[in-house]
Order: C-alpha cells, then sequence, then structure tokens
C-alpha cells in the first residue's frame, strides 16, 4: 500500500516542480518514511529566477518618479506671479515689497515660506504674527497680524533711535523711530512696568467717560503710589489720587461746563481727590492778566459739588 505523503513531501515535490530550488535529502533518512530533513533543503544563487518584465518595471517607475520630482522642484514649474497681502496698517508698502521681490520667488513648491515668515518678523517688528499659504496655481497669500498700539510706553526712557509701544493687549514692543504717520498721534502711558497691564486697563476705562464728551488722553501716569495722573488734550491735568477713580472722573465729566468757562486759562491742574468737589489751581499764569487777577488765581479755588 502506497504510503500518504507527509507534508514535507508535497512542500518538496512542488519545489522540485517548479525548478527553482534544488533539494538533497539529509543522510540517515529512513526508507520507509523517506523523512526528508528541511535542513537539506538548499537554494542554489543560480536557481532563483526575476521575471525581466518585473525588474524593468521598478526601474521605470523609480526613474520616472525622480524625473517628476526634479521637475517639480524646478523654480520655472509653476513659478509665483501674484503675491497677496492682507492686514496691512502700519507695515511699510516699500519695504515690504523689497523684501517680497527679494524672497517671494520660485515656484509653487519650492518658495521657501518658513525663510520669508522669518525676514518678515525681523523686518516689521511691528507685526505679531505672520502665516503664509499657497493658492494653487500660482499665488501666495500672505496674512499680517499687526500689535494694535494704543500708546507710547516711557518715551522719555526710550532712546531716541527706538519707540517703546503698547499693544491692546498690554504687550510691550519695540518699533524704529522717528514714529511713522499712523503712529505720531498717539497717547503716552508711564509708570513702573509691572504697572503695564494696570495702565492699559485704566487707559480704556476713562476713554470710555472722557469720549462722549469730546476729550481725549494725551498722556496717563501711574505714579509709584499706585496714584493716577491724566492729561487730556484740552491742556487740563486731573490728579484722581489712588481710589475711587470712576466716581472721580464721573464727576468731572458731569462738571465740565464750569471746565469750559475757564478755558481762557491754560494749563489748569484740577484735583478731584476731594470727597464732594475739587480744586482748580493754574499751573502758569498767562501775561495777559492783571496783577489783581494774578493774585486772585493764585490760591487753589475750590468747588464743592
Amino acid at each position: 500500500m502506497k504510503p500518504i505523503p507527509t507534508f514535507t513531501d508535497t512542500l518538496l515535490q512542488n519545489a522540485r516542480t517548479q525548478g527553482r530550488i534544488s533539494v538533497r535529502p539529509a543522510f540517515g533518512f529512513s526508507n520507509t518514511f523517506k523523512d526528508y530533513s528541511l535542513s537539506a533543503i538548499r537554494y542554489p544563487l543560480s536557481t532563483i529566477h526575476y521575471p525581466l518584465s518585473t525588474i524593468s518595471a521598478t526601474t521605470l517607475s523609480l526613474l520616472l518618479l525622480g524625473t517628476l520630482i526634479v521637475w517639480l522642484r524646478a523654480p520655472h514649474t509653476f513659478p509665483i506671479t501674484t503675491v497677496r497681502v492682507t492686514g496691512q496698517h502700519h507695515t511699510s508698502p516699500q519695504s515690504l515689497a523689497t523684501i517680497l521681490k527679494s524672497l517671494a520667488t520660485g515656484g509653487f513648491f519650492t518658495v521657501d515660506r518658513p525663510a520669508l515668515r522669518v525676514a518678515l518678523l525681523t523686518a516689521f517688528p511691528i507685526l505679531k504674527e505672520v502665516q503664509i499659504d499657497r493658492v494653487w496655481p500660482d499665488t501666495l497669500q500672505i496674512s499680517l497680524q499687526e500689535y494694535q498700539p494704543v500708546a507710547y510706553w516711557n518715551p522719555t526712557q526710550s532712546p531716541k533711535h527706538v519707540l517703546d509701544l503698547v499693544d491692546a493687549d498690554g504687550l510691550l514692543f519695540t518699533v524704529p523711530g522717528p514714529p511713522s504717520q499712523g503712529l505720531s498721534a498717539l497717547p503716552t502711558v508711564s509708570g513702573p512696568k509691572n504697572c503695564l497691564q494696570a495702565l492699559v486697563n485704566r487707559f480704556r476705562e476713562l476713554n470710555s467717560y472722557l469720549t462722549p464728551v469730546g476729550l481725549k488722553i494725551e498722556e496717563l501716569q501711574c505714579h509709584a503710589t499706585h496714584a493716577w495722573t491724566v492729561i487730556l488734550n484740552n491742556h487740563l491735568t486731573l490728579l484722581l489720587g489712588r481710589d475711587n477713580i470712576d466716581q472721580r472722573i464721573q464727576r468731572f465729566t458731569q462738571k465740565l461746563s464750569v471746565f469750559k468757562k475757564l478755558s481762557f486759562y491754560p494749563n489748569l491742574t484740577i484735583d478731584l481727590r476731594y470727597t464732594n468737589g475739587f480744586a482748580v489751581q493754574p499751573q502758569k499764569l498767562t501775561q495777559k492778566l492783571s496783577l489783581l487777577t494774578e493774585f486772585l488765581w493764585k490760591p487753589e479755588v475750590i468747588y464743592a459739588s
């Protein structure tokens, strides 16, 4: 009775039939079971065959892929022809155009966006963030996010060739001087550096009372004692003290008609630190006033509300 072939017999028979390997039986095999050892299987290099069509297709695919990569990285492939810039307010258009001409070049896939972003942030300190996107097939979309300056910071302590500015979020940044046309009209805030955020908040609060009556802050000072002084665009100086700031500035706006009557007398200092009134004192007497008027104005004038 013919023995049933084992798995090993089947494996070896298939290998012989395919003609890709040569097989030798192991020494000491049994004639009864023809037990071939797997260690006897040999794979001579001369018997391994790779179809020529498979090698040619792989090589051709690699060559085509390499050629495509080289072509896409060439500057003349889909060149950048349009640059759109948004969010520009205080950034110099001439300086911006110079940088874009030198760096916003190359193809759609090869333009160096990281280098362009770094160059813009370095050249324009007023920029808070720069985002550069590619728009198929030939456009760069550049979105500029500038700091929103609200005031100069301690201008008397800054070097002449730089300007320290404060933005709406209380962040301090520096731009080269002199100020541009858009920054020249900004007010001034001054005080210790640890009062920076408080200065911005106080500036916003005071403006909410002064803007409706047509007044603007030219200078806001926070003293080391945390007392507040405001200089307005009509040359009035307000002494607000440390406490009850909102109530004192409200009292000032309510009695604004009283100060308008004194508009002929410049540079008044108004002390609002009183509970139910204020004191008015001139900083400098004009030559047009008579000696009697000058004598009468020297003492503080107390107004009780």
